[in-house]
């Protein structure tokens, strides 16, 4: 069989956050990256079942890298020793790391097409939850895509003590809108809709051929023809004879690539990666899928999890060979570049973001230390504040200190002052005010927490905070008991 030099892009693969709801793979989410550039990929992609949760660990990983690779490759700029120490930490990958190697951040979701359907059908034994992969191409794809998951979330329930979070299409339709073409989407593997569609239209169920087209059409026009694109997988299995009596996935590859041509589609080809290497899979896969009797009960692990390792580029291009022309699986792997081409480099990196009540009633600040503003100048910050949440602040610290009767001294304005500097400051520094933390967090505990449990007199640093004490946050007087405040909020 003839070796491939082709660029190749795994954008199939799971990491150890894909076992939330039950045990599914032995990857660390770092370790992919390392390992994609061990094995001379030009990127790759982490797809976990419905969770991104690994998205900003593996981005840090792969940013980290990218950053060095530039200092690594470019004589001209000047290190600092710590670089220095770096790069000889990483110096194995960074000497075969490729300039263009990218990251994928996606998301194998469970589609559905409503969810009275899948409730109600469960009880016959009929009821699928359909594999798709979804990647965004930027920032607004991934946007798009922690919506799609928080719906998938927010439909979750419990199905014979299994965790369900479907996605319905049409509120993945919904999400998308008229922001359409940022999201790239692959038919997935054998547990996806379109295999299953697939292999009824080949073993000629009725019906078969107009779902499939029904599914196909969906596709392409929810994320354009460009963005859809038909996953190949590999298989240890050779054809036989009698064709239909051959490996679902030979089956299911074999019509995907006449499918996709007769639609105009591009084909990808992926290794739905749950273990790094192929000698991890009996030590370390099975041996940790076993570990779980209900999985060595109701899961076919030797011929599921067969190929589903990070294999090196002539591997996969030869196990694909067995079956299909060669032509048809150069094309697969151009299509895992195309897909490569079509992501552009972003982080998921932003400023801190301090959520605000938006139902903040009407006031007056009362102007009840104005005789110390002189003496506590980030009173009166607050008083004069741009910022109607700061000044909604020192009101409710106002109205705390009449509530409580506490004394008009210099030890406890002054104490308000101090508190009042560092939240001032600290917002300075992270450029984003910081009081309407504590306004939320006032809301919180006086209008839910009190109307549905018990709240405890105070926990943690914040119990330091005369501040808070003020607002009901906590019911400690730290004064009183000579607690420092520079416990909470120090600025150096």
């Amino acid at each position: 069989m003839p070796r491939v030099n082709k660029e190749y892009m795994s954008n199939h693969n799971h990491c150890e956050d894909s076992n939330f709801k039950m045990k599914d793979s032995v990857i660390r989410a770092e370790d992919i990256v390392n390992h994609a550039i061990k094995m001379g990929y030009s990127g790759v992609s982490i797809t976990d079942h419905e969770t991104l949760s690994s998205h900003i660990r593996i981005s840090q990983r792969y940013h980290y890298l990218m950053d060095l690779k530039k200092k690594y490759d470019d004589p001209d700029i000047d290190n600092t020793s710590e670089d220095e120490k770096e790069m000889q930490k990483e110096m194995s990958l960074l000497e075969i790391m490729p300039s263009n190697f990218k990251l994928g951040l996606g998301n194998e979701i469970y589609l559905i097409d409503d969810i009275v359907d899948v409730t109600e059908n469960y009880v016959s034994g009929v009821t699928k939850y359909f594999h798709f992969v979804l990647l965004p191409k930027n920032a607004k794809g991934h946007e798009q895509l922690r919506q799609i998951s928080s719906s998938a979330w927010g439909n979750w329930f419990r199905q014979n003590g299994v965790e369900r979070v479907p996605t319905v299409k049409s509120d993945l339709v919904s999400i998308i809108g008229e922001n359409k073409g940022n999201l790239i989407s692959t038919s997935a593997c054998l547990g996806s809709e379109f295999s299953k569609l697939i292999l009824d239209y080949a073993y000629g169920y009725e019906g078969s051929k107009v779902k499939l087209h029904r599914f196909i059409t969906w596709c392409i026009n929810t994320f354009g023809k460009e963005n859809f694109f038909i996953e190949l997988q590999p298989t240890f299995e050779m054809p036989q004879e009698d064709f239909l009596t051959s490996h679902p996935q030979i089956i299911a590859n074999v019509n995907a690539v006449k499918i996709a041509k007769a639609y105009g589609l591009s084909t990808t080809v992926t290794t739905d990666s749950h273990y790094l290497k192929k000698e991890h899979r009996k030590i370390v896969h099975e041996a940790y899928l076993h570990s779980d009797e209900d999985n060595s009960n109701n899961r076919e692990l030797g011929d599921f999890y067969a190929t589903t390792y990070m294999m090196s580029k002539n591997e996969l291009y030869d196990l694909l060979c067995n079956h299909l022309e060669e032509e048809d699986v150069i094309n697969a792997f151009k299509g895992t570049m195309l897909i490569h081409d079509m992501i552009e480099d972003y982080d998921l990196h932003q400023d801190v973001i301090v959520p605000r009540d938006k139902n903040i009633p009407e006031f007056d600040v009362k102007g009840l230390f104005e005789d110390w503003y002189e003496e506590c100048p980030y009173i009166k910050k607050f008083a004069e504040s741009e910022d109607v949440q700061e000044r909604y602040f020192l009101y409710k610290c106002e109205e705390g200190f009449l509530n409580k009767r506490q004394e008009f001294n210099d030890v406890n304005i002054k104490r308000i002052n101090i508190e009042m500097e560092e939240i001032w400051e600290a917002s300075n520094r992270i450029n984003m005010r910081i009081a309407p933390y504590y306004i939320l967090v006032e809301v919180l505990v006086n209008k839910i927490m009190w109307n549905i449990s018990y709240v405890g007199v105070a926990r943690g640093s914040v119990t330091g905070f005369f501040v808070a004490y003020l607002m009901e946050i906590t019911q400690m007087n730290p004064i009183k008991y000579d607690l420092p405040h520079w416990r909470h909020l120090k600025v150096a």
